[in-house]
Formats: structure tokens, sequence, C-alpha cells
């Protein structure tokens, strides 16, 4: 279903060509207030409207036919501003992925590894453009003697205990800034999402003391108990596998799409608590993903991090495709007449549906 592999292996370009397939850069930042953004940028998203659909059907269209650029902002857990576009994009390098007329780099830079993201991007329903830039900087991580080069669904963390800052601005009307603790890795796969045997997961990451500490649950198809990894990265770049970890859930909730998620989890070592983690109330919540900041404890310590939950089986479903699509701008022409309420701060979408935004 996953695997942990290295961090000094580059992207492989040729996931481009994968039927069905992805590759994305993921960052994040959070303060202690729930202050923070989300930036992916990303060759077959599975969650683009069509894409799982399409494999599903035995017709997978291939990773590099759909690039794309997502960018979450929240102030005190709130979501505030929203961005996720299908636009032309160019595989630079292996360190350089440019999107429309925003560009990503991920690289080695002076012993420390930087994610650096301009984004220049429309927003419907007005002429101004979101503007802005961000960086996360942290050690490189250094790989443990078992992590292989190759695999399934290759999951990379990137940057050891992180820093991060970004500034956002639309029009006049418009400002963002955060500074916090942050987080930076890759998946890639050549393979569709669906195709990986993943019922469930459950991904997080948080601030303890100096350390990261990162948990991914997996849950297969059909049931059973979740494959459990745990990760302590250290500052000065070393990654700590957590072994022998156990789940404990409380009971289910559900959000408004009728997705179930736990209130909290804990994840214990011999019988002792490595980790509780309370996700709080969804900043995020689909039919098929749910993205939270999460309060985690650990060894008398607590911080605030990010976490999501996703099932699969209920990507790209029929139903809802329609809906997706109105948050989601296609290449070209052809967008939803409903994606200002959907696209850019939420404060003035009403206004840049009503075409009162100046576009």
């Amino acid at each position: 279903m996953l695997s942990l592999t290295r961090a000094d292996v580059p992207p492989r370009r040729a996931t481009l060509d994968a039927p069905g397939g992805f590759s994305w850069w993921y960052g994040d930042i959070v303060d202690a207030a729930g202050n923070g953004l989300v930036v992916i940028g990303a060759w077959g998203l599975p969650f683009l409207p069509g894409y799982a659909a399409a494999a599903r059907r035995g017709a997978p269209e291939r990773a590099g036919s759909r690039p794309s650029l997502n960018l979450a902002l929240y102030e005190g857990g709130r979501p505030v501003a929203y961005l996720l576009q299908e636009t032309p994009g160019e595989w630079v390098s292996d360190t350089c992925w440019r999107f429309g007329d925003s560009v990503l780099t991920s690289e080695i830079v002076n012993g420390e590894r930087r994610l650096h993201a301009t984004i220049d991007c429309p927003v419907a329903g007005t002429s101004a453009r979101m503007v802005g830039a961000l960086e996360i900087v942290g050690r490189p991580r250094v790989s443990g003697p078992d992590e292989p080069a190759d695999g399934p669904h290759r999951w990379t963390p990137l940057a050891t205990p992180a820093r991060g800052e970004a500034s956002f601005s639309l029009g006049d009307g418009f400002r963002f800034a955060v500074a916090g603790r942050a987080y930076h890795d890759r998946n890639e796969c050549e393979v569709p999402l669906a195709a990986l045997g993943i019922g469930e997961w459950l991904w997080g990451r948080a601030p303890l003391g100096d350390d990261e500490v990162v948990w991914y649950l997996l849950w297969p198809e059909g049931g059973g108990a979740p494959t459990a990894w745990g990760l302590r990265l250290s500052p000065d770049g070393r990654t700590t596998p957590v072994e022998g970890l156990t789940v404990r859930l409380a009971e289910r909730r559900r959000s408004v799409y009728g997705l179930a998620w736990w209130d909290h989890v804990s994840l214990d070592v011999s019988g002792d608590t490595w980790l509780t983690v309370r996700h709080g109330t969804p900043v995020e919540d689909g039919p098929f993903y749910l993205r939270f900041f999460p309060v985690v404890e650990g060894a008398g310590l607590s911080g605030r991090g990010v976490a999501e939950l996703v099932r699969p089986d209920r990507v790209d479903l029929d139903w809802m495709r329609p809906f997706v699509r109105m948050r989601v701008r296609p290449p070209g022409a052809g967008a939803s007449m409903w994606l200002p309420l959907f696209e850019g701060p939420a404060v003035g979408r009403a206004g840049r549906l009503l075409g009162f935004g100046g576009g």
C-alpha cells in the first residue's frame, strides 16, 4: 500500500507517463493559533474530477496530462481562501515545476532543504490575481538504512523540523500572512490510487518540542487492522521509526457529507501512549477528504499540526463529480458558473459570483 522511501532519490519524471499515476509536492505551515496554509503542486492529483473515474473505467489518463496547483489558507482554524486550478504545467527539472504563472522549487541549498513557491493565479469573478510567496526551510531528512529507493506508493518526507513563512494578497482587499512550524514531503506512484488496496488513510504531522512527529495509518480494502507508521524527525536530519505501534480509536463521528472520523486517536508502544491526537473540528470537510489542525500530545509536550483523512473509494463518484467541478478551475474555458463561490478569498465570494468583483 505504501513505502517510506529515500529522501536522496529525486522525483521520477517517468511518472508523468504513468496511466492513472500521480506525483506531487506537499507543503504546510501552521502556528499555535491555527493560522496556516497547505500547498500542493501535482501531476495526476487523484482528487481532480474525472481522473479516478477514468482509471476505474479502464481508460486512465496520463499523470502528466493533468497538472494542478492547490492552495488553501486558514486563520484561526477557519478557511479564508482556496484555489484548486488545473493549468498548463512544465516539469522544468527534478527540482523545479511550473504551473501556469506559478513556480514551485524543492531543492537543497547550502545544506538546507527549501520548498519555495511563487503564486500568481486568476480568481473567478475578478480581474485581480492571487499573488504571493511561501518558503519552507529545514535540514534535509537523512533516510534510514532500511528505506528503499522504490515501491508502489512512494511517500518521502523531505525536510526535518522546518520553519515556514508566507504572504499572499488579492488586489487591495485581501491580505494573508503566516509564520510557523512547517512540513514538506513528496508522494508519487505509477498506478491509480484505487489500485493500491487502501480502504482509508489517516495521516498527520505535528511539532513536539524540537522534533517533528509523523503518523500514517492505512486500513486495507475490505476492512482489517491498520498498518501504522510512526516517525520522529530530529533537527539534525535523523529519521527514527517508531516500531510496534498499536492504535486506539475514539467513537466515530459523521461529517456534514457523511464521512466518518474520530475525535481523537491514541498511538501506543508496548502499552504506553506515544501520541494522543485530538482532531477538533475539520478545517476542510468533503465527501472523501477531511483536513484537521489537531492538537497532539506526547512525552509531556504538545503542538498543533496538520492531519488528513481520505477514503479512496469515495473519490470521484458520479453523483459528486458535478459538485467537485464547482470548486476546480479547469484548463482553458468551461469553468462552472459557480466557481466564484469557492475560488479565492471567502470574503466577497457572493459579490464575485454576481459580477461585483471587477471581473
